[in-house]
């Protein structure tokens, strides 16, 4: 969710709305060399729930996108999650949801775990849910 991030992967994307997604939790559970910890994932978990964000982004964007979560390689998987009505107008959420490895959650480095709480901050997720949901798996890093 973070802004920067999102542009560069997927140029044509739009924020429509923050969004919060049930029985789903924030973790840690894939491992990757490229940033050198873990790296963030959504997995399912009856009663949790997810704070994030919702963006329409084009076709083209998104196969861009599912290259970068590693869809064709079975490190996430995309599927439909949701469904709201913006204006007036349905609006499909589609989410990766991560292929969680043995072993974690694990640590993420410092700047990555920066990288996270900054976007959080900046699309004004709930302090609550950053005090409590976010810091606490964010701050055993490598």
């Amino acid at each position: 969710m973070n802004s920067v991030q999102i542009a560069a992967r997927c140029p044509s994307s739009l924020k429509i709305q923050n969004y919060t997604l049930h029985n789903y939790k924030f973790s840690l559970p894939r491992l990757n060399a490229s940033y050198g910890g873990g790296v963030a994932g959504i997995i399912p978990q009856e009663g949790a729930h997810v704070e994030g964000v919702v963006y329409k982004i084009s076709d083209k964007d998104l196969k861009i996108l599912d290259g970068f979560e590693g869809v064709d390689q079975g490190e996430y998987t995309r599927q439909r999650v949701a469904q709201i009505t913006v204006d007036g107008q349905t609006i499909k959420i589609d989410a990766h949801i991560a292929s969680v490895q043995h072993g974690y959650p694990f640590p993420a480095t410092a700047s990555y775990a920066d990288k996270i709480l900054s976007g959080a901050k900046e699309n004004e997720l709930s302090k609550d849910y950053i005090e409590t949901v976010l810091v606490p798996l964010l701050t055993d890093t490598v």
